[in-house]
Formats: structure tokens, sequence, C-alpha cells
């Protein structure tokens, strides 16, 4: 793994789970981690385990599925920070319900947090991960996808249409963002758990 100390990294997502997982490895290798989480409670749990860790870094609260949110965390972490050498998109929604009762407000906030909110952050955040890329040392965009997303699950207790559909979208995304940010030294990759 390429030297990672002193390196800002955002990771949505990060008050448990793969996000968490992922804070707390970056962390150990040096990275400040900026986590988020949909509360301010996440945010202080995101902070109170890095300070135990040692690590730098702390919790902010960014609602991934609301436009207003993201607009207003970029500002924030731009102001604050300056730059941003890795941004990983983890912070995801899930709905399951049988088709026929499958509501357009379920579809539409999976589809808001899965792949819009990715959009709308990297974007925002493209001038700080832009600053802060070299062609020694780019800077790295990681979208936590899904198998779910490279194939349709056969086996489900309740059916998620809009998971896999926003992760087969964010694949797709992210192969989008590779051709486009490449030039800025900007890696765009996008990992399938599951």
């Amino acid at each position: 793994m390429r030297k990672l100390e002193n390196k800002i990294a955002v990771i949505t997502g990060a008050s448990r789970g793969i996000g968490k997982a992922i804070a707390l490895e970056l962390g150990k290798r040096g990275v400040t981690v900026i986590g988020t989480a949909t509360s301010e409670a996440g945010a202080t749990q995101i902070s109170a385990y890095l300070q135990e860790a040692g690590i730098k870094g702390r919790g902010l609260v960014l609602d991934a599925g609301s436009a207003a949110s993201v607009e207003a965390f970029a500002k924030l972490v731009q102001d604050q920070f300056g730059t941003v050498e890795i941004l990983v998109n983890n912070a995801g929604a899930n709905w399951g319900a049988p088709l026929k009762e499958y509501p357009d407000a379920g579809f539409a906030k999976v589809m808001d947090t899965n792949l819009n909110a990715v959009f709308a952050l990297t974007r925002d955040l493209v001038p700080a991960l832009a600053r802060a890329a070299t062609t020694d040392s780019p800077s790295r965009i990681v979208n936590i996808g899904s198998m779910d997303g490279i194939h349709v699950p056969i086996v489900q207790r309740v059916p998620t249409f809009a998971y896999s559909a926003s992760k087969a979208a964010l694949h797709h995304l992210t192969k989008a963002l590779a051709v486009e940010l490449g030039a800025q030294h900007i890696t765009a990759n996008a990992i399938a758990p599951g």
C-alpha cells in the first residue's frame, strides 16, 4: 500500500459497518479521517471511536440523500481542510417490498442516497481532490457498490429493486468518472462487497 500518512479522507456512512472499518484502517495508516453520519449522535460516535483509536479526524453530519446537505458538507470540508486525497462513497440505503407494494418514495430514497448523492458529493469535492492530486500521487475515489449491482439477486426474503438498480448504476457511474477525471490525476474505482 502506498504511503498514506498526512492524507485526508472523506468516508461517508462511517458510523458502523464497512465505513467504520475503512475509517479505522485508513486512520491507522496515518490518514486524517472525516467520517460522516446522518445524525449528530452518529457524528459524535465517529469522533469518539477515532479519538479512542488515536486517529486524527472527526465525525460530521451529512444527509447523503439531501442535495442541500451534500452542498453544505462539501463547502465545509473545502473551507476547513482545503484538499481531500481520498473520497470513499460508502453511505447507502435499502428498501425491501414486493413489486406491487413497492413505494415510489422508497425507490426514490434509495436512488437518492446510493447514486444521486454519490454523484453530487463527488462533483462538489472534485476541486479539493484535484488540488491534492499529482501524477505520482493521484487522488482516489472509491465507491462502495455491491455484487447486487453486478447480478440480479436470486434469493431474497424481500425484493430490493431500487438497491440493485442503484448499485448497477453506481458501477457504471464509477467508470464514467474514471474516464472524466483521469486527466486531473483522480482515479475512480468501485468495489462490490457480497
